[in-house]
């Protein structure tokens, strides 16, 4: 209750500098029936124009908590004299669109905000965040995890134990007691549901926004390797080095997509390697040297060095990586990179998630 209260203060305070806090009425009766806002007040600016306000507070960790709440922000302001405020420590710029594009007004204590109701207009961006936010039991994004969000992401339904051997038999050694934790905290973020079978994935929209947005975060501190080997063909180079490859890494990015959708074009050769030195050997028996500049080839190093080669595939005899991991990687690259992951993800992906078949 007190935390609560002292997270709209401070919200207030630090996105709403000109705006006074009045009649701040805490609604501890949180989750009964007929109960419908956090808390209810009245924002003021100057003497001649004030607001009435009803707070929505909370985390809002996942993009599927935030949407679920939007809804319920939504349901309970038809019914209200007030206006809906969702109140949280930090809205990333991804969960600000998402409230925007709702209609949804906000604050949080980085200072973000954006207010567009009675006769006000505010529109703050700060771009930091300055609170701490409880870490759940295990990041179900970091490299290991996502393994458990790769096997159940194409609608499969399966036990701790069942998750665990399945992994197992691909090589991967996650304990019950590891894949319980992550569960567990998919089920915080509201992206899984138990069954008399198992547990199963939900809002996987959502949840892939989220993962997206946490591996290019891990991304953006990874480096490449550039070479340069003469062929005047993208499409005839990509072939030579993905053949050549054998189990020493997989293609990505717009290259690789280029065998997944014939109108992904390409002007370098992007390799996620299983292992980088041996990458390499294979690169200079082809007669490929270093580039520091004018490379057209990269042999990237993995943010993910555990889980970004799960569900590879062979296309045409070129490894390529999962569909999942190709939209991974794509939506870290600026603009033609960003074009090829939304067709990816209409053509591949969309379907997937609508009809439950498998990547």
């Amino acid at each position: 209750m007190a935390n609560e209260h002292d997270l709209i203060l401070r919200a207030v305070e630090r996105a709403l500098p000109f705006g006074k806090l009045e009649r701040l009425e805490m609604h501890p009766q949180s989750g009964t029936p007929g109960r419908r806002w956090d808390a209810t007040g009245r924002l003021a600016f100057g003497e001649s124009l004030s607001i009435d306000v009803c707070f929505e507070e909370g985390s809002f960790q996942s993009m599927a908590a935030l949407s679920r709440a939007v809804q319920q922000i939504k349901a309970f302001g038809t019914a209200s004299d007030c206006i809906p405020l969702l109140v949280a420590p930090y809205l990333s710029p991804q969960k600000q669109q998402l409230l925007r594009d709702e209609k949804v007004c906000y604050l949080d204590t980085a200072g973000n905000a954006w207010v567009e109701a009675g006769g006000v207009f505010i529109d703050r961006c700060s771009g930091k965040q300055k609170e701490v936010i409880p870490s759940l039991t295990q990041d179900p994004f970091s490299d290991k995890a996502s393994l458990v969000i790769r096997l159940l992401f194409s609608g499969n339904t399966l036990g701790i134990r069942p998750i665990s051997a399945a992994l197992s038999e691909q090589g991967f050694a996650l304990s019950p007691g590891y894949v319980s934790k992550v569960v567990a905290s998919l089920g915080e973020l509201r992206y899984t549901v138990k069954t008399g079978s198992g547990v199963r994935l939900v809002n996987r929209e959502l949840l892939l926004q989220d993962w997206s947005h946490a591996y290019q975060q891990k991304a953006r501190r990874r480096h490449s390797r550039g070479w340069y080997l003469p062929e005047a063909d993208p499409a005839q180079l990509a072939r030579l080095v993905g053949r050549a490859l054998e189990g020493n890494g997989a293609l990505t990015d717009r290259s690789g997509a280029s065998f997944i959708d014939s109108h992904a074009s390409f002007d370098t050769v992007d390799i996620l390697p299983s292992n980088r030195d041996a990458t390499s050997e294979v690169l200079e028996k082809l007669g490929a040297e270093p580039a520091a500049r004018g490379a057209n080839i990269n042999v990237r190093e993995a943010a993910y060095p555990l889980s970004s080669l799960y569900g590879s595939r062979s296309v045409d005899g070129v490894p390529v990586v999962s569909d999942l991991q190709l939209y991974l990687d794509l939506r870290c690259q600026p603009q033609r990179g960003e074009e090829a992951a939304e067709h990816l993800y209409e053509r591949r992906i969309r379907p997937l998630l609508e009809e439950g078949e498998r990547l």
